[in-house]
């Protein structure tokens, strides 16, 4: 494939449209603006393939914001160059263009979850697969060290491939570290208050079920509509992780009709100490299997309990699990 002729790029006021970043990547379509941060479409043109640039726009910004996204741009990169996963998307190049710095990642060809659920109901397997998909993601990140801390409906890609198989991405693994942003609305960050751990709220240490407890949220919203504390705003949805037990199903989505497991599994995932929820992803993709099985098997009855983080079943159960490696109650 050519170089993208200029008659190709968006008509606009933008002056970085119709540029070359880095010598070879032309941008095409301005696509999202998340604060500072413009993301483009792009060509490669010694490729001819599309890829995605973000561009640090500091125009706007004081000193301390430019500083603090720099800061991300630069953990993104570190990031997701230490990452080898096809639900984790992949950076290409870093540097900068006329003292603006920009990153050159994989293009997503899917939408957001937050796009998708405007448009697309999702039944109880879809959202399941889905979660199991981020969650084995996860399990990469975690293996090397990263957090995404970022986890929410605006950071997960779906889409379906040529074989209509399900392909789940991950992206924005570098988001910023304080909190103050989340409800700056002229400068709006990647964290989103719905989503947060009680721990972020708190400011205190965070690990990999910091994830976990993202991980949850995205699941309750995906089966019953809204995530627990969507009727919040500002500082008081802070408040409620950290002091509120998120309502049941029964008060999100009445008359629901899902299974006992699958709100069971939201709820371990959303405790509000970390060392009462899921001690790692395996054990949420196992507590996930049992979710499959009870949509399956209805009148199954599924005793789960979790022990120090990691799940217990009853011995008639644990068949169900595939060969996973999992405490069994006789």
């Amino acid at each position: 494939m050519s170089q993208t002729p200029p008659s190709s790029v968006e008509r606009s006021d933008d002056p970085w449209l119709g540029r070359l970043v880095g010598g070879r990547f032309l941008l095409r379509r301005r696509v999202a603006i998340n604060g500072l941060v413009h993301t483009y479409l792009a060509e490669q043109a010694d490729l001819g393939r599309d890829v995605s640039v973000k561009l640090l726009v500091t125009g706007d910004g004081t000193r301390s914001e430019v500083a603090a996204v720099r800061a991300r741009f630069v953990r993104e990169a570190i990031a997701l160059a230490r990452l080898s996963h096809p639900s984790v998307v992949r950076i290409f190049e870093r540097g900068e263009v006329d003292g603006v710095p920009y990153l050159v990642s994989e293009h997503i060809r899917g939408v957001s979850l937050q796009t998708y659920l405007r448009h697309h109901a999702v039944s109880p397997s879809l959202a399941i697969d889905i979660i199991d998909e981020a969650a084995r993601a996860l399990a990469v990140a975690h293996a090397n060290g990263i957090i995404h801390r970022g986890l929410s409906s605006d950071s997960v890609y779906v889409r379906r491939d040529t074989l209509g198989d399900l392909v789940v991405q991950l992206v924005d693994f570098g988001v910023a570290d304080d909190l103050q942003a989340i409800t700056d609305t002229l400068h709006p960050r990647p964290l989103t208050p719905w989503y947060l751990a009680p721990e972020q709220a708190l400011q205190a240490a965070e690990d990999v079920r910091t994830d976990i407890y993202a991980l949850g949220i995205l699941l309750c919203r995906l089966l019953v509509g809204v995530t627990p504390f969507s009727h919040l705003t500002g500082a008081s949805v802070l408040v409620a992780h950290i002091r509120t037990s998120p309502p049941t199903f029964a008060t999100l989505r009445p008359l629901h009709g899902l299974p006992d497991m699958l709100e069971w599994t939201v709820r371990a995932c959303l405790a509000k100490s970390p060392d009462d929820r899921f001690a790692d992803t395996l054990e949420v993709r196992r507590a996930l299997q049992l979710c499959r099985v009870a949509l399956l098997r209805p009148d199954l009855e599924v005793g789960v309990h979790l022990l120090e983080g990691r799940l217990e079943v009853a011995d008639d159960v644990a068949p169900h699990l595939l060969g996973s490696h999992v405490l069994v109650v006789g």
